[in-house]
């Protein structure tokens, strides 16, 4: 929802892409199949990393080179591996992400010319000295975010090794042929979510019924797709199959450090008994 919301904060008006049910991605024939109309007037192509998942970027670089429309990576949740040389991403540091700070957020990319003029929009439109030769605001971080976020800096490889023990529990424990994990997830990358996939809406539907009735709690992230909210439909011009199956098949379940290995075995039985 962020996501879209910020391109409206921004004076540009979305355009829904569907993805791949894998990758979580638009697909290069998904890109393909935007209209001409819309390219012509395309300011640019925000991708979104859900979940911390990694960014593919073969397609969607050979399809802003085409159409010289530059790609912007909404990568909220992946500090772990979001990072790409070639490309030009946001990241939060949110209290509920992997890297956490409490708030804010960092811009990644391979451009000087972006970085400095973000830099200059983050202080007041200042460049090297106290003249403000552009738009800008007071958007640095605090100073008690700042602070926090050296010894988080400091401490990541720990962190992300409790991450990656964790999310091996989780693996190991799931016996059910009808749920799936995120691709990759806990292995190629951490994130401080789990999401999980079910075969059909039916499993998600007798899933969400018994962690109701254990107590556990559960988080429908995607909810409908933003194509589906009030105020966001407006922008759908057309279907989003496969976004509509992600919203209905997907569900996150308890992942944090905090957990004791009870409380995972009192998930995953839960989980393992869907059918």
């Amino acid at each position: 929802m962020a996501t879209v919301q910020a391109i409206k904060e921004a004076g540009l008006v979305p355009y829904y892409l569907d993805v791949d049910l894998k990758t979580m991605q638009p697909s290069q024939d998904q890109l393909n199949q935007v209209p001409k109309r819309v390219l012509n007037e395309t300011a640019i192509l925000l991708l979104v990393a859900p979940f911390g998942k990694p960014i593919r970027d073969t397609g969607p670089r050979q399809f802003s080179k085409k159409y010289s429309i530059p790609i912007l990576v909404d990568a909220a949740a992946g500090f772990d591996n979001a990072f790409n040389k070639r490309l030009s991403i946001v990241i939060s540091m949110h209290a509920t992400k992997v890297f956490a700070i409490g708030e804010g957020g960092l811009l990644y990319s391979p451009s000087k010319k972006i970085i400095q003029s973000a830099r200059a929009y983050s202080n007041f439109g200042f460049i090297n000295k106290r003249d403000s030769i552009q738009a800008g605001l007071n958007h640095k971080l605090s100073e008690i975010h700042s602070a926090i976020g050296i010894p988080t800096l400091k401490f990541w490889n720990k962190t992300k090794i409790k991450y990656l023990q964790l999310a091996h529990k989780f693996l190991s424990s799931l016996d059910n042929p009808n749920i799936h994990f995120m691709q990759g997830w806990g292995v190629d990358y951490v994130s401080s979510t789990c999401v999980i996939h079910c075969k059909d809406k039916k499993i998600k539907q007798l899933l969400i019924k018994e962690f109701d009735k254990n107590n556990i709690e559960w988080r429908d992230w995607w909810n409908q797709g933003c194509h589906a909210n009030e105020y966001l439909r407006q922008f759908a011009s057309y279907s989003l199959p496969q976004t509509d199956m992600l919203a209905q098949t997907t569900i996150g379940i308890p992942f944090h450090l905090h957990l004791k290995p009870d409380e995972i075995k009192k998930v995953f039985q839960v989980i393992n008994s869907i059918n």
